[in-house]
């Protein structure tokens, strides 16, 4: 089925590319572009590294273990001098830190046999554990820190992703074709409406356009190009100004204030009087839009898997809205019929657009569906790092409001049916700010403190202040349908 589907996208994105092929040149193969106004003398290797061994790096002033992926070398440059460049990955870090380096730019660990110039701990403790940095924060806002035996209990119930995939045998072996099929990233940056972005992921585009460093996305339809000229004459002649599907949301209030603005607003004041609207796409109805969708997602997903069979899926795009368009933001997919009580099965946003309260947003809502079905339900597994965080933020803001209204006498199980949080995320969520205990076979809220977590979101209001884009809070209330 899937094969299937993925021969009929690729006929519909051969259909769709016609007309655009037409006014492309054809890519330059010469490397010597590669290496403009790079001093050769310095690039000459002194030492062929080979797939899979460890060398060093520098990553912000300081040099860390990498591995070698992949290597090229050129050997168009005057006197036939070979010039190589290694894609790295830096160990205990996520893969969106990989990139290509060139010879001088790396060095070998031996050198440093009487110095220790790598500050290892200092790099995994940021790239480590997502949840455990999480967890701290919230510890600083006046919360208990978390005991071993809670960390433990915690773990229990929410495995790490490695114990996700080692209890399950025929996903990990999914896994680790994944991680060598997209290991090394094959688009570097995209120009998407006014922003240029750096991709992170490798993406499945068709080879014609996976093969370009940069690639050109009509923000509105999605298409995919090769050159600049040709998404400037796409502009012109793109009919689209908003996602392909139905309107389910919209942010009624900040549209007044548009409305009523004056034409001599400045930027800053347009810039604050942003909308903000969810569209509701089908995977049926607007298969290649969803499938462009999903191969725009891949790039900062690394985990994403779905790319051509889009039918069983709804998407709910998020945009920013002026008077006349609407910019994607970002989105989230959930089944049409829901299996195993999940209520999203991806999520993304824009790295423009992150930072803002966004992802709570769709979080948010994906729960307001779930209620208006009476169904009790969670995200599906396993969360990427900046999922984790995302869910993470929204269920404690979510359950520490709960509290705050019932001041604490209530059931984990009560609790989830106020909230519609699954018991286990709610067990998972409190066990990590020390408001949980496991107590005659039982999991019971304890060390509740109304002056504590008044306290933790206060602080988090003097954090926002300070944010020149302050970010969302959403209360989901969609429109009639």
């Amino acid at each position: 089925m899937i094969n299937s589907e993925k021969q009929q996208y690729q006929q519909q994105q051969q259909n769709q590319q016609e007309e655009l092929k037409s006014i492309e040149e054809q890519p330059e193969t010469s490397n010597s572009k590669i290496f403009q106004g790079i001093d050769l003398q310095q690039l000459t290797q002194k030492h062929v590294w080979n797939v899979g061994e460890k060398i060093l790096a520098e990553l912000s002033n300081q040099y860390y273990k990498k591995t070698v992926e992949q290597s090229q070398k050129s050997i168009d440059q005057p006197q036939n001098q070979q010039i190589y460049k290694y894609y790295i990955h830096f160990e205990s870090c996520d893969k969106r830190l990989d990139r290509w380096v060139f010879d001088n730019e790396v060095k070998d660990p031996l050198d440093f046999n009487n110095q220790d110039p790598m500050n290892l701990s200092q790099l995994q403790q940021s790239s480590m554990s997502l949840n455990r940095n999480e967890s701290q924060s919230y510890n600083q806002s006046g919360l208990k820190r978390v005991t071993r035996h809670a960390q433990r209990k915690q773990d229990e119930i929410n495995p790490t992703n490695q114990e996700f995939y080692d209890s399950n045998p025929e996903i990990k072996e999914l896994e680790k074709k994944h991680q060598e099929t997209t290991k090394v990233r094959n688009i570097e940056k995209i120009f998407f409406g006014d922003y240029e972005i750096n991709t992170w992921y490798f993406s499945p585009y068709p080879e014609e356009y996976g093969n370009q460093s940069i690639l050109y996305i009509c923000e509105f339809c999605l298409k995919y190009m090769r050159k600049q000229k040709t998404i400037i004459q796409h502009k012109t002649k793109c009919q689209f100004k908003s996602p392909q599907g139905k309107l389910i949301y919209q942010d009624k209030k900040v549209k007044e204030l548009f409305q009523k603005q004056e034409k001599k607003s400045s930027a800053d004041d347009k810039q604050n009087l942003t909308s903000i609207s969810i569209y509701q796409v089908d995977g049926v109805e607007s298969k290649l839009y969803c499938q462009n969708l999903c191969l725009l997602a891949k790039l900062f997903l690394d985990h994403k898997t779905l790319y051509f069979d889009v039918s069983p899926f709804l998407f709910y795009v998020m945009t920013e809205d002026t008077k006349e368009e609407s910019h994607i933001v970002g989105y989230f997919s959930k089944e049409k019929t829901m299996s195993n009580d999940y209520n999203l099965a991806c999520i993304m946003v824009l790295p423009p657009y992150q930072r803002r309260g966004y992802g709570k947003f769709l979080i948010g809502l994906s729960y307001q569906l779930s209620m208006n079905e009476g169904r009790i339900c969670t995200a599906e597994r396993p969360l990427s790092d900046m999922g984790k965080v995302s869910y993470k933020s929204f269920w404690t803001d979510t359950l520490l409001e709960a509290l705050l209204q019932v001041k604490g006498s209530i059931s984990i199980k009560e609790l989830s049916e106020f909230t519609y949080i699954k018991v286990e995320d709610i067990i998972q969520t409190l066990s990590s700010l020390n408001l949980v205990r496991y107590w005659k076979g039982q999991y019971v809220i304890t060390n509740f403190n109304v002056k504590l977590i008044e306290e933790h979101f206060k602080k988090k209001e003097d954090q926002n202040a300070k944010n020149p884009r302050k970010p969302v809070k959403f209360k989901p209330n969609l429109l009639q349908q």
